[in-house]
């Protein structure tokens, strides 16, 4: 699952005298009351703005004391994300333990979402369990719920005997060697159609599997599940990079067979995790007319925030609406055919020039594009998400254009000074 961004928002379930008579607060109510947010990069920025519109204050906690979401922050705390207990001690010493409401931790590191869980047991505010985390980061773990439950998942193997592991990649064909715990998306994931060159060291301590490969018809949904029911959900086909298995974007599901068999399943999924009052994420392969889930997070895939914010849905702030009360609850369904494609570095080095949509042959009516990286910034193509410079977002247009748009752009970023 690739997913630069996670999120964990809890709700305090005690407001004493400032509740209404239904359990709703108001903007009136909410001041002096705190949002904190583990870790300061940009894509924070968005959260803090949410929580800032609706009369919160906000607390940002980073071990960078120059990260750019500081600037934004009523609060800065520079601590590492992973230190719940000095994180702990430091809103105490702030004064304002006592007054959190909303715990964001937006993060793809296992140890910060480890931390939030522990910050919100101490805060008595409600957050992650253990047991749900242990589904997000260890693949084994949810491939087991998963067939408990009767949804399917590739075939796969874990062994420490070489002579076996030939034998299962020959069995198969093609396989992909996963990391049991702990990796974000593609990183560390790879295919194997050949057993003749494999490294076996991984598996000398089972720190990974193979996962008999079952095609690449990939689809991803993402939502916000509140009250143990799904409340928003967007399922998007998604495309894979030639020669990778990094996400090279992707484009809103139309199809309404595929749609509504993927959330019956996941539902179940859902239900046995006992997931609530958060984002998640699950991936998704169908082949040969059959579902394969193959993975989990609690998150939001990567950039779909920013998916959502073309079609003007503040996800953040529909999630702390919800979460605080401020407005009922409506389920919302996205049905536009909108499309993401991501502009990747084509070597590794420094940027030196950004280009312009006006470079290309597009038809630029609807369609924006947004940087992760500025000019000076250094850029290498490893193969994962977390490499890419940018991205592209159109709508009404077919993968393939959007596609072709993406790939000239990326030809015209200028990346110069090989980095040793």
């Amino acid at each position: 699952m690739e997913g630069l961004q996670a999120l964990e928002v809890a709700g305090k379930s005690r407001y004493g005298n400032e509740s209404r008579s239904n359990g709703s607060m108001t903007a009136e109510n909410l001041r002096n009351k705190w949002a904190i947010c583990l870790g300061g990069s940009a894509s924070k920025i968005p959260i803090i703005k949410s929580t800032k519109a609706r009369g919160l204050d906000c607390c940002i906690i980073d071990q960078n004391p120059n990260c750019v979401a500081k600037n934004y922050s009523d609060l800065f705390l520079n601590i590492s994300t992973f230190d719940s207990d000095t994180i702990i001690k430091q809103l105490e010493k702030s004064g304002i333990k006592d007054d959190i409401i909303i715990l964001f931790a937006y993060t793809s590191l296992m140890q910060a979402q480890y931390s939030a869980s522990h910050i919100s047991k101490e805060l008595n505010i409600p957050g992650w369990s253990k047991s749900l985390l242990n589904y997000a980061w260890n693949k084994q773990s949810f491939k087991n719920l998963c067939g408990e439950i009767g949804i399917l998942t590739p075939e796969s193997t874990v062994s420490k005997n070489i002579n076996e592991i030939k034998h299962f990649i020959k069995e198969k064909g093609k396989v992909v060697y996963k990391p049991i715990s702990g990796s974000v998306g593609s990183e560390s994931v790879h295919i194997i159609d050949s057993a003749a060159n494999l490294n076996s060291t991984g598996y000398k301590n089972n720190s990974f599997f193979l996962e008999e490969f079952v095609g690449n018809e990939l689809y991803s949904l993402d939502g916000l599940v509140i009250d143990h029911k799904i409340v928003f959900e967007i399922i998007t086909r998604k495309y894979v990079r030639s020669g990778t298995l990094a996400i090279d974007g992707f484009v809103v599901c139309m199809n309404e067979k595929i749609k509504n068999t993927i959330v019956t399943h996941a539902k179940k999924l859902i239900k046995a995790m006992k997931l609530n009052n958060t984002f998640f994420g699950f991936d998704i392969i169908l082949h040969n007319d059959l579902f394969y889930f193959i993975d989990f997070g609690l998150l939001l895939d990567c950039e779909i925030d920013r998916f959502l914010s073309y079609t003007s849905i503040d996800v953040f702030g529909l999630f702390i609406d919800y979460i605080l009360k401020l407005k009922p609850i409506e389920s919302l369904r996205l049905d536009r055919k909108i499309a993401m494609a991501f502009i990747y570095p084509h070597k590794k080095g420094i940027i030196k020039k950004l280009p312009n949509l006006e470079d290309t042959n597009a038809d630029l009516r609807n369609m924006v594009i947004e940087f992760n990286k500025d000019e000076n910034d250094e850029c290498e193509p490893r193969g994962i998400v977390a490499d890419k410079i940018g991205h592209i977002i159109t709508e009404r247009t077919e993968w393939s254009n959007i596609k072709t748009i993406a790939d000239q752009m990326e030809k015209k970023v200028i990346i110069e000074k090989e980095i040793p």
